[in-house]
This record gives structure tokens, sequence and C-alpha cells, in this order.
């Protein structure tokens, strides 16, 4: 499990070609427009082709190191979660609901009204009231405490709890996501509906 790092310009273009198990991390370094291009090996056939395009943006640095791929060795786009960083205006516990309240500060969400329960993502850990956590907004999540039967719909539960019974008896329901088996779910939060 190592890392190598490789600084790419326009002055210092480099072709990598990447094992079947890795992941790619950019990053800026400085400034000006850089376009790279990776590839990954198709263990079963042809060579895929990952084309990332940043424009005017700064000269990248690519981290590649081991993670797990999808088939043919192309990483799946649903194994990368999409994530946001914001500060808890409440105590938080991890893996709960949350709604935003400003551009930077998330709550809780509920059921009680749409802006109570237009969740923008899920807690991965817990946090007082100042501490700036992150959220996933998109994606799979795990954790062997997700115990779901496959495929089951994900929805708001009270105080912010993520459950599988559909709402009754409350005024909006979101749904979260599914079910992807024991330990693991698939976030892909909708707007509220009004029951």
């Amino acid at each position: 499990m190592g890392t190598t790092n490789i600084d790419i310009t326009e002055e210092n273009p480099e072709v990598v070609a990447l094992s079947e198990q890795t992941e790619v991390i950019v990053s800026p370094v400085e400034d000006s427009p850089v376009m790279v291009t990776v590839e990954v090996p198709d263990v079963s056939a042809s060579e895929e082709v990952i084309e990332v395009v940043i424009q005017d943006s700064p000269p990248i640095q690519v981290i590649i190191s081991e993670s797990v791929v999808g088939s043919g060795g192309v990483p799946d786009i649903t194994d990368i979660p999409l994530t946001v960083t914001r500060v808890y205006a409440e105590v938080i516990s991890a893996l709960k609901a949350v709604r935003a309240i400003n551009s930077t500060e998330v709550v809780l969400g509920n059921e009680s009204t749409f802006p109570d329960a237009k969740i923008l993502g899920i807690s991965l850990s817990s946090g007082v009231i100042g501490f700036s956590g992150e959220l996933i907004i998109f994606g799979v999540l795990k954790d062997l405490s997700f115990n779901f039967p496959v495929n089951d719909l994900l929805y708001l539960g009270a105080s912010g709890s993520i459950t599988n019974v559909p709402p009754a008896g409350v005024a909006f329901s979101t749904t979260i996501g599914h079910s992807l088996g024991v330990g693991e779910i698939f976030i892909n939060i909708t707007d509220p509906i009004e029951l």
C-alpha cells in the first residue's frame, strides 16, 4: 500500500499507467491551466481512459494510492462519495441526516416542515456546536451498524435518524437513499414530499 506523488504542469506533463487497484486524488499546487489524462487498464479487454479536464486552474498534483475499483479496473463512481464540510450548529451524532440553516451551518433534520425535511447530507462523525464535520451528500456509505434488507428504501426518521420504515403521521417524507445490504447504504437524497 504505497502512495506516489506526481507533479504535472504544462511544462512537465506526465502520462502515468495505473494498475487496476488505484485511486487518483487531484489537488492544486500553483497557478495556470492544465489537462490531465489518466489511463486505467481494463483487465478483461481494451484500455479504459478517464480524462480529467481542469480549466482555468493551477497545475495539479496527482496522488496515486491503492483503492477498490469497479469492474474492469475502472473506478466505480458510486464508490467515490461526494462530501461537503459544514459547521454543526447543535450537537450531532454520526450517521444523522442534517439540513442547512445557512451556507455554513447544519442541524438535525426532521419531518415537521419542508425546510426541516430538506436534507443536505448525512453526518460522518459526531460533534459539538462549532465542530466542522464532513457530510456525505451522494454515494456509498459504509458502516457496520447498517442492517437494512438489500434494496429497501431509506427515509428521514425522527431526530435525523435513517430508517427503512415508510413515514406515517408526519408532515413530510424525505427519501435518503436505499440499502445495498448489511453494512452499506447508497445516499441519494430527494426533496421532501408532503404527506
